[in-house]
C-alpha cells in the first residue's frame, strides 16, 4: 500500500491461497488520513463492490415501497431484495409503486456490465453442464440478497467461456464458486475503486471433458 497520499499508483499482487491470485490496483487518490498513526485509509463508496452480500441500498431511490414486475424484486426500508412472498404481499397494495425495471433489470437491459468472468478449458456447454449450473445457482443465491447483481451476456465456445455480470462482486463470487467446486487456477483483477473486475478461472485438466 502507498505510504503517503501523494504517492504514485501502485500495483499489488495478493496471493490468497494456492491456485488463487488477486491483482489489485491501489491508487492514493481518494485516501483520507485515519488512525492513531496517521496511516492512509482508502475510502470506498460502492456498497455493491465492498459488501456484495449486504442488501443493496440505492440512495438515489425515493422513499416508500416498490415492486419490480420484471423480476419480482421488492424495495422497502430503502433496500432491494428478492422474496416471492414479499412480492405477493406488496403487489396488490395500492400504496406500493409498481415498476417494470429495478436497478438490476435496468443494467441487464442497458448491457451495463461491470464484471467479466473468463473460463478457460471447458468444451461447448452440454445439455446438462455442472459448470453452467454452478454459475446459475451462485447467481440465484446472490440475487436474493442483492438483486442488482445479475449474470448478463454469456458467450460459450470450445475451450473458452465468457460471462458478463452487472457487478464486479458477482464475477469474483462466480470465480470462487467454480474453483471451490472443480479446483483449477483462479486469478482476479479487481481495482478497489474501479467499476470493473476481470476474473479468470482455468479449469483443472482432470475436469475437462
Amino acid at each position: 500500500m502507498p505510504g503517503s497520499p501523494d504517492s504514485a499508483c501502485t500495483r499489488v499482487v495478493q496471493p490468497v491461497r494456492k491456485g488463487v491470485t488477486v491483482t489489485a490496483r491501489y491508487s492514493t487518490k481518494g485516501f483520507a488520513q485515519g488512525g492513531g498513526a496517521g496511516r492512509p485509509k482508502q475510502v470506498y463508496r460502492d456498497i455493491v463492490q465492498l459488501y456484495p452480500d449486504q442488501p443493496h441500498d440505492d440512495g438515489s431511490a425515493p422513499a416508500g415501497k416498490m415492486v419490480c414486475t420484471g423480476c419480482h424484486a421488492v424495495y422497502e426500508r430503502k433496500h432491494w431484495h428478492i422474496s416471492e412472498s414479499d412480492f405477493q404481499r406488496m403487489h396488490d397494495d395500492d400504496t406500493v409503486t409498481r415498476i417494470t425495471q429495478c436497478p438490476g433489470c435496468k443494467r441487464i437491459a442497458e448491457k451495463d456490465f461491470r464484471g467479466e468472468l473468463t473460463i478457460l478449458g471447458p468444451p461447448l456447454r452440454q445439455p446438462v453442464d455442472e459448470r453452467y449450473q454452478r454459475i446459475l445457482d451462485a447467481e440465484a443465491r446472490a440475487k436474493r440478497i442483492n438483486p442488482i447483481g445479475r449474470v448478463g451476456d454469456v458467450h460459450i465456445g470450445p475451450g473458452r467461456w465468457t460471462v458478463q455480470t452487472t457487478t464486479p462482486a458477482l464475477a469474483v463470487r462466480l470465480g470462487h464458486e467454480l474453483q471451490k467446486a472443480f479446483g483449477g487456477d483462479l486469478s482476479i483483477d479487481r481495482p478497489p475503486q474501479s467499476d470493473m473486475a476481470r476474473v479468470m478461472w482455468i479449469e483443472a485438466p482432470s475436469h475437462v471433458d
